[in-house]
């Protein structure tokens, strides 16, 4: 696969996708969409998304007072950075804004991919090994989107002042998030900001930071067994915090990650991933179309934009969302039950320990 011409024909694809998957769900799996933001699905249900994309996005952002900076971009840009271990940072940054603008073009939105997809592309290359080498990456990439004057408002053709960037940037709130020092300053379960995009974006650069703070004393004598638990002590440290908790996880993890490196992944974690193997399967084959494994790849049918069967009906689409619907209920109903037991259990374990006394 040729990465020049993928990279190429990457944003329009994407949105291409992206609308299919809204209106489809993963027809690879069969699985219906979930976690669509407000922002998402206001700008890809708009009757002109495929043809304009980033048009409708900047306009979907001026009506809401050019104020509007969630994280969904942030969360699906992880891959980029794999993509950019063969390009250089600068054309990794530029890739990321593409694809980024396809439905979110605020600023803060862009520098925060821009940021994310270079720390994953230097930290897969060995560029990035320590806080040094993060706090660059992070000025360096807030410098190249500054001093882009058409990445601060796409929606206009005048370059904009000093005072107008830094506004747009907002560099107290981002310094705030990108350098907090625990997880308690960046208030994650604030419930006026809980999707806002600097949040997400400080989560997953502290959890680097603390990783790297703990992995420098547990590299040498704990081993792979003490790095895993230190991955999996800090994403669920993490978790815990609350707010937008699937979302930051992902973007914490996807820094994490490669600093760490799979081997050093907790294995209860990694080998009980649902759909493992599939999952593995594409992850090995986007780092060759990366270049990042030299190999030959095969056209596999559930790759292709319409899924491995084409598009379903509405009729087989209402089906499989009430297939889907009657299986999740199954199974709260079964943890209900589950835990009844459970607690009945510990009850007459109670009372038999109170009778033998």
């Amino acid at each position: 696969m040729s990465t020049k011409h993928a990279n190429d024909a990457l944003p329009d694809d994407f949105a291409a996708r992206l609308k299919i998957w809204i209106d489809q769900g993963l027809l690879a799996l069969n699985r219906h969409a979930c976690g669509i933001g407000a922002l998402v699905g206001q700008v890809v249900g708009n009757k002109n998304y495929l043809d304009q994309p980033v048009a409708v996005a900047t306009k979907a952002w001026v009506n809401r007072k050019r104020n509007a900076a969630p994280n969904g971009s942030l969360m699906r840009t992880h891959p980029i950075g794999i993509i950019g271990v063969g390009l250089s940072e600068e054309r990794t940054r530029k890739l990321s804004v593409q694809v980024g603008w396809t439905t979110h073009v605020d600023p803060r939105c862009t520098v925060s991919c821009c940021i994310l997809v270079s720390l994953i592309r230097g930290l897969l290359r060995g560029d990035i090994t320590d806080e040094d080498d993060v706090d660059a990456c992070i000025e360096r990439s807030y410098d190249w989107v500054k001093k882009n004057p058409k990445l601060m408002d796409p929606s206009r053709d005048e370059t904009l002042s000093e005072l107008e960037i830094e506004r747009h940037l907002a560099r107290k709130e981002f310094e705030y998030h990108v350098y907090a020092e625990t997880l308690s300053d960046l208030k994650l379960d604030s419930n006026q900001t809980i999707g806002y995009v600097y949040k997400c974006l400080g989560s997953a650069i502290l959890l680097l930071r603390l990783t790297m703070r703990k992995g420098s004393i547990l590299s040498v004598a704990g081993g792979p067994l003490a790095m895993g638990a230190v991955f999996e002590h800090l994403t669920v440290d993490l978790i815990m915090e609350g707010g937008d908790a699937d979302t930051n996880g992902a973007a914490a993890c996807a820094l994490v990650g490669p600093y760490l490196g799979y081997a050093n992944l907790p294995s209860h974690w990694t080998l009980g991933l649902a759909h493992k193997e599939w999952l593995m399967s594409k992850t090995y084959r986007l780092a060759v179309a990366s270049g990042v494994i030299t190999d030959t790849l095969q056209p596999e049918a559930d790759e292709a934009a319409d899924g491995p069967k084409g598009l379903m009906s509405r009729a087989e689409l209402n089906a499989r969302n009430r297939r889907l619907s009657h299986e999740m209920v199954a199974k709260v109903e079964a943890r209900k039950e589950r835990d009844r037991k459970e607690e009945e259990g510990k009850k007459k374990r109670g009372l038999s320990g109170w009778l033998s006394g």
